[in-house]
């Protein structure tokens, strides 16, 4: 494998901001992940949490900035063959799991 390969971020994303109508939903993010290191996005209710998530898996596309995952960039790549890559785990997964 080569250095280029083993250095290039799992997660890239600069300066990202998401607007809908006239609401900016998220500004300014900046944030990179390396491989083998564990994230979690904690916040209270209605701080974009979800629209990060969103953003960062293509079903929510940015106003600005850039967002990379896993060497593709979106805008740039078909992202439905990246997300079958891509594994997400959220608490609202809980209720489409039956109790047992």
């Amino acid at each position: 494998m080569s250095k280029q390969i083993e250095t290039q971020p799992v997660l890239a994303v600069s300066s990202l901001r998401v607007e809908r109508g006239t609401t900016t939903i998220l500004r300014g993010i900046d944030w990179r992940v390396s491989a083998g290191q564990h994230w979690v996005i904690l916040g209270p209710n209605g701080c974009g949490k979800t629209s990060l998530l969103r953003a960062l898996t293509g079903y929510l596309p940015p106003s600005s900035g850039e967002i990379g995952v896993l060497g593709e960039t979106f805008g740039r790549s078909d992202w439905r063959e990246l997300r079958l890559r891509i594994g997400l785990v959220a608490s609202a997964l809980q209720m489409s799991i039956p109790f047992a």
